[in-house]
């Protein structure tokens, strides 16, 4: 029996798979008996957290790449960032660890091999040929199909070598080897953004389950580029099916406005949802980061987030941020996480007449090559003033710290911006701005949201 819930945004869909959850423990179903399966770590922890058990009674409550490495036994065999660094060095076929959900095909500056392992690993998870995935990708030396071939084949040969295994290959060896799951009763989240590989391991996993609870919104089905089913979880064949249709958490004017958007697309589930009935305002304006009101923003707003189609353009919003010294987050980094940050902050304490460890003020003398030979016995409580340290406090910081290589003085000329903007406080602290890209951002909300587009009218 599986019972299909559509749960689009605020209708407390999570809640909701919880109520069945404890519904099927009454009934007499424990909880290791279970299976709760998500395309994402961040809709697992959500459950668990809200479960308050052990993780032993929740053994198959796990991400599908998870729960399949747990069954095969390949959990701790997985590739690490150093074995693409390896393979590059033994190839001459460079790749990198990097985030492949939004990389950009026209960067020259991109490592050679990932464009190829991106192709390789969306005609896997997509189950279909090399040949037909390639030809819808953009023209590059590193997808001519022998090309792609022979690096399919040596990423094969190292992982074998090294006795490892990359996240597609726990989909694809349990798809050959594995089974059902010792479970009773399966659940699945986020289900709108699996897969036809990960289809086909669930239907494996939960095929000796009695009842299957499916859960998502097909209205959120974005990650077809990267080999997402865009209508597996919509077309799925159910037994009972429900509409959660009131939202707890979305402004009415700001659900109809997604709602006005989304109707245009012709194949969906309609969902007819009633949005909270809060204040909420959609503008549109024509977009320059060097001209938006910030300081405004920041003083009224704990939280911002700018949503970009693509990493490019979260780039270069971050650019021009930087060049107006607006503190903010760029995939979850800050400029404040630099070591130069933590540097130039201990710097100021000290010119202004505050105090710092020992620790932070050799760490600033061996940035800037004065000796701190002295400093280096001195107690964990002793308090460093401007006096004990042999600094030159008379000259603008920025010269202080021109003596170093370009980057550094790039990174201390941005610095200097945002101090300038808002004080040196702002080093340390944790920016209310965050840049991200829409797929990145998925499930996360904010009290201002700025959305790039580059889509014209049609």
């Amino acid at each position: 029996m599986i019972i299909k819930t559509f749960g689009p945004p605020g209708t407390g869909k999570t809640e909701r798979l919880i109520k069945r959850v404890k519904s099927e423990q009454d009934a007499g179903v424990t909880l290791p008996r279970m299976g709760y399966l998500s395309f994402s770590k961040a809709a697992r922890e959500v459950i668990k957290s809200r479960m308050k058990v052990s993780d032993k009674e929740l053994r198959w409550f796990r991400t599908i790449h998870g729960a399949a490495a747990v069954y095969i036994g390949m959990q701790n065999a997985v590739i690490m960032p150093a074995d693409y660094q390896a393979f590059s060095d033994a190839t001459g076929m460079r790749i990198s660890p990097e985030d492949s959900l939004d990389y950009t095909w026209d960067q020259e500056k991109a490592p050679d091999y990932n464009i190829t392992l991106r192709a390789l690993n969306l005609a896997t998870t997509a189950c279909r040929p090399i040949e037909e995935v390639l030809r819808e990708f953009p023209v590059h030396r590193n997808l001519v199909v022998e090309r792609v071939l022979r690096f399919a084949q040596a990423w094969a040969d190292y992982k074998r070598q090294v006795g490892r295994f990359d996240y597609m290959d726990m989909l694809t060896k349990f798809d050959a080897e594995g089974g059902p799951l010792p479970i009773d009763v399966g659940f699945l989240d986020e289900t709108q953004d699996m897969s036809e590989l990960q289809w086909r391991v669930v239907h494996k996993m939960y095929a000796d389950a009695k009842r299957i609870y499916m859960a998502g919104d097909d209205d959120q089905a974005i990650y077809t580029f990267i080999g997402g089913s865009e209508y597996g979880f919509l077309e799925h064949p159910c037994d009972e099916e429900e509409v959660l249709r009131k939202s707890y958490r979305v402004p009415v004017e700001i659900g109809e406005a997604a709602d006005a958007i989304i109707r245009r697309v012709a194949h969906r589930k309609q969902k007819d949802v009633v949005w909270k009935p809060e204040p909420g305002t959609v503008r549109r304006l024509n977009l320059d980061a060097t001209t938006l009101p910030w300081q405004t923003y920041l003083d009224r707003y704990e939280d911002i987030m700018v949503l970009a189609r693509h990493r490019a353009q979260t780039r270069l919003f971050s650019d021009d941020l930087k060049s107006i010294g607006v503190p903010h987050l760029l995939h979850g980094d800050a400029i404040q996480s630099w070591k130069e940050a933590k540097f130039l902050h201990t710097y100021l304490v000290l010119r202004d007449g505050g105090s710092v460890t020992p620790h932070m003020a050799q760490e600033l003398c061996e940035e800037l090559n004065v000796d701190a030979t002295a400093l280096r016995s001195l107690s964990r409580k002793k308090k460093i003033t401007r006096e004990m340290v042999a600094l030159d406090y008379d000259n603008a910081w920025i010269k202080v710290f021109a003596s170093g290589s370009k980057k550094k003085r790039r990174r201390y000329e941005t610095l200097r911006k945002l101090v300038n903007q808002q004080g040196h406080d702002a080093l340390i602290s944790k920016p209310k701005v965050s840049i991200t890209t829409m797929h990145g951002a998925k499930g996360r909300e904010s009290d201002l949201v700025i959305i790039m587009t580059d889509c014209n009218n049609t």
